[in-house]
């Protein structure tokens, strides 16, 4: 199916020069009704209309297939280019806003709360430390500021190309069997891609020309020693003085030394929790803790449940 052809059959056109403002009521009941009994839903976004300031219980993802935008979110202005995708939170303010409406082709992926859950991210987890630092990295920066840019990255764009199947499959096999399911596999897949983008642009040099590290290798080897590392050991490792790695750290992750190392060790503490039969207190000491109270404190506050509860649950 080709998009173009797809969107100029959905979205009317007024006459050139043209715009129209939309009623909020009007527009937010269109979007809620695009999700047809599923948890997946697909909206148009006529470009040419202006569309008020809204917020609502939904994900929505913000495909460019054509032109840009600038998405107006809260108090920031963000602009888009083609191929971009922009996530926006649940209940985040925002509207968007189309220089040159007869060139701009948008797509609103809409999601529900079940399915970008933060249980749902917990299944694309695994017992990787780099893969679960950077998906943490991403749950923390959506939650901060409501939204995440994720930018074209090459002509052959995989997110691209998995936006336009979503689309795609949504109109051309709507009530078929298993739709539901194809779009929620399609959209893991998207998710999946768009986690690793994240990591490409993120992934960080840090350190002088002849002895550069990329923050994986760092944080990889944290996780391979976080029952007994320090940051002295840690900088030893990578030939640093201990205080000007520890700035290096929070240049480049947003997070000092210590804060690090409890997000790998309760990543872990979750993983043997989940993936073997150690007991509470062998957990516990594995990942470099020796005090049972501080360990059930701080599993507690990173996922709501106590390692005892976790375990049973």
């Amino acid at each position: 199916m080709d998009i173009c052809q797809l969107y100029n059959r959905l979205v009317s056109k007024p006459p050139s020069g043209k715009s129209c403002i939309v009623d909020q009521k009007i527009s937010e009941q269109g979007l809620k009704t695009s999700f047809k009994n599923c948890s997946i839903g697909v909206y148009p976004h006529a470009a040419f209309k202006d569309v008020p300031f809204h917020s609502h219980d939904f994900f929505e993802l913000v495909y460019v297939h054509t032109g840009c935008c600038v998405n107006l979110v809260d108090d920031q202005e963000i602009p888009l280019k083609e191929g971009d995708i922009c996530l926006l939170n649940t209940h985040a303010f925002h509207t968007l806003r189309c220089s040159e409406p007869d060139h701009t082709i948008i797509f609103n992926l809409l999601v529900g709360k079940e399915v970008l859950s933060s249980s749902h991210f917990q299944l694309l987890s695994y017992n990787d430390f780099v893969a679960n630092f950077f998906l943490n990295s991403l749950q923390k920066q959506r939650a901060e500021k409501n939204y995440i840019v994720f930018s074209k990255q090459s002509e052959e764009e995989k997110c691209t190309e998995l936006c336009q199947q979503i689309i795609t499959e949504y109109y051309e096999n709507e009530g078929a069997l298993y739709q539901e399911s194809k779009l929620i596999y399609l959209f893991d897949c998207l998710l999946i891609e768009l986690i690793r983008n994240y990591q490409q642009q993120h992934n960080l040099s840090i350190g002088k020309k002849s002895t550069k590290y990329k923050i994986s290798e760092v944080i990889e080897y944290m996780g391979e020693h976080c029952d007994t590392i320090t940051l002295q050991s840690l900088a030893d490792h990578f030939c640093y003085h201990p205080k000007h790695f520890s700035r290096i750290l929070r240049e480049t992750t947003g997070q000092n030394f210590s804060e690090l190392l409890t997000d790998l060790r309760m990543s872990r503490a979750k993983a043997l929790l989940e993936d073997s039969q150690l007991s509470i207190t062998k957990v516990m000491n594995q990942v470099g803790y020796h005090n049972y109270t501080w360990f059930g404190n701080q599993f507690q506050k990173q996922f709501g449940k106590a390692p005892s509860e976790y375990r049973v649950n």
